[in-house]
């Protein structure tokens, strides 16, 4: 491996335009199918997971010479794994199911002339076409068009060269599916260790708290503690900005590959301009070599052009009620700190949960989403102030909505009612079935639909919002008991405000089937039902709560593949054909085939 120092970086500048293999992601899987079926996987060949923060997808449309869409991405891709990204109206067998997130982003909108880059930060690190060519992207002897591509085996590292890129691919008649897993020629072992920042850049909230730089070594056997120093060097904003920043020393101990830095960012009393800070890597020891990308930009955004910061307040200082159960705190300002539970269940605009250590509260804007995407588990801030509407007590009329970190989410509260205390926090409902189940209908409500439900004692409404998966697939409705977990909400037109409690799921791992009819069980899973319509549930045994699940046909073809991490897994696939498929689980090192027929 060629060895890169910060005093010969002038002589070697050509070199260190070029990433080292298996240092890097790129792009192991192109589909360009009939209508919507659109999907880009990404590969991880390094020995070390890598956070997305700071990775997007380039769409350069028809031509154009600078990115016409841009899709940012978040999550994690473990060593050796793949990140799907997939259009939200791909098929709901073949593709959408093998996705870690579908969008209906114009970035994954191609049609066989739109070039395609993976970003990370400002570095472009792999490209698919040729920037500023409006024809079809020209493969090897095939056209981007009507066709799915796997990356070569041999291929170890993103090329910018479309000439050296284009030969790299693997055709495939279009519709033609391999998503979910990629294979590589693996590279050998560095005998160097060098350090790198990754992403090189990143775009964070201007508020108070902490962000952590991200830091890598490239060889997993290195062996002795090895230091670098991360130092602040410039850009517009002040080393007061971070808590009077100048420089902290990172250890990556024997076999580290992976560290993080966490910088403090001062809270802010008024509004501020956007900033920058640009840090490098310097000083190491134990032998580590600084790597090509030693340099990181970190911008924080403006924050809150059109007023102040507002003191930080517990929610539960604005969610009380009056006589009539009707919020008493209507109109006051507030800023509050909370972890977002569920999903958006607005199309535009937002519509989520926030709690934190003393309540819960529905966050509410009609159309905007300040550049926030909802992810359950960030820990954000929120300023506006309170709202009510029909026996909901939300947060409204928003100005500020920023990710600060993220947090542990609480086990969903077991309850044997729905009412105020319920509002706006995680609840189950144990033991429940359809009172009446033509009222379970995906195909009827453009909008949703809600369902009455009982244990036999209380019955309760459980709304199925359009934007959870469990309409978007068309789950199939229970046909026996079962257990739902949701968050709390509320549903009342007029005063007072004490009835219409609601429970809102949110995604189909939150409806939990009981029935045992004609299960598979072994030691590893309980599968049922069994017959099924192409929707049946694996429970995992032995305390695990992680699998990969792979259908296949009895031609041994295989239909489906999905990596869970959760003890119960719900599958989902109404547009199986009907016939006898095997199902295998492999959880660690343990692996359990069954059959299963599915009748439709």
């Amino acid at each position: 491996m060629k060895k890169f120092y910060l005093l010969m970086m002038a002589v070697v500048a050509t070199a260190s335009l070029f990433a080292q293999p298996c240092s890097k992601l790129f792009f192991s899987e192109y589909i360009e199918g009939s209508s919507n079926n659109k999907a880009i996987e990404i590969y991880n060949p390094t020995a070390s997971a890598v956070n997305l923060n700071g990775y997007k997808i380039c769409n350069y449309t028809n031509g154009a010479v600078a990115p016409s869409f841009t899709f940012n991405l978040s999550g994690v891709i473990a060593a050796g794994d793949v990140y799907v990204i997939a259009n939200n109206l791909a098929d709901t067998v073949t593709i959408r199911p093998l996705a870690d997130t579908s969008t209906s982003a114009s970035a994954m909108n191609f049609n066989g002339n739109d070039v395609l880059a993976l970003v990370n930060g400002t570095d472009t690190i792999d490209r698919i076409g040729e920037v500023g060519l409006s024809s079809d992207i020209q493969f090897d002897t095939t056209t981007g068009k009507d066709h799915s591509y796997v990356r070569n085996a041999n291929v170890q590292q993103g090329t910018l060269d479309w000439n050296t890129g284009k030969l790299q691919w693997i055709t495939y008649a279009v519709n033609t599916v391999h998503l979910g897993n990629h294979t590589m020629t693996p590279c050998g072992a560095p005998t160097d260790t060098s350090v790198v920042f990754s992403p090189t850049a990143d775009v964070v909230a201007m508020t108070a708290g902490t962000y952590g730089i991200n830091i890598n070594v490239n060889n997993p056997a290195h062996v002795g503690s090895k230091n670098v120093n991360v130092v602040l060097t410039g850009g517009t904003g002040s080393a007061a900005d971070l808590n009077n920043y100048t420089t902290q020393t990172v250890t990556f101990p024997t076999a580290s590959v992976n560290q993080t830095l966490n910088l403090t960012l001062t809270q802010y009393g008024t509004a501020q301009p956007a900033k920058t800070f640009i840090f490098k890597l310097r000083n190491t020891t134990g032998g580590l070599l600084v790597g090509v990308d030693s340099i990181f930009t970190l911008t924080i955004a403006a924050f809150n052009p059109g007023g102040t910061v507002l003191p930080l307040s517990n929610i539960s200082n604005f969610t009380g009620l009056d006589a009539n159960y009707a919020a008493d705190s209507v109109g006051v300002a507030v800023r509050v700190h909370g972890t977002v539970y569920g999903i958006n269940y607005r199309s535009a605009g937002l519509q989520f949960f926030i709690h934190d250590a003393t309540d819960g509260i529905q966050v509410f804007a009609p159309t905007k989403t300040f550049g926030y995407t909802v992810t359950e588990g960030d820990s954000i801030a929120v300023q506006g102030t309170v709202d009510f509407f029909r026996g909901m007590t939300q947060l409204g009329n928003l100005d500020t909505v920023y990710k600060i970190g993220t947090h542990a989410l609480v086990s969903p509260t077991l309850v044997p009612d729905l009412d105020e205390t319920t509002e706006s926090e995680l609840v189950r409902l144990n033991n429940v079935h359809l009172i009446t189940p033509s009222q379970w209908d995906t195909t009827a409500h453009s909008s949703g639909f809600s369902v009455d439900v009982t244990d036999g004692v209380g019955n309760w409404v459980v709304r199925i919002d359009e934007q959870t998966d469990i309409f978007k697939t068309n789950m199939a409705k229970p046909v026996a008991n079962f257990d739902v977990i949701g968050l709390g909400a509320q549903f009342d037109t007029s005063a007072p405000y004490s009835s219409g409690y609601q429970l809102y799921p949110r995604y189909h791992q939150d409806i939990i089937v009981h029935t045992s009819i004609n299960e598979v069980n072994d030691n590893i899973a309980r599968i049922y039902p069994n017959p099924n319509n192409g929707n049946f549930i694996i429970e995992l045994k032995n305390n695990t709560n992680n699998a990969e699940v792979k259908l296949f046909d009895l031609a041994g073809r295989m239909v489906y593949n999905t990596k869970e991490n959760s003890g119960t897994i719900h599958i989902n696939l109404n547009q199986m054909n009907a016939g006898m498929y095997v199902v295998e689980v492999k959880s660690g090192d343990l692996v359990s085939r069954n059959k299963i027929t599915v009748q439709q």
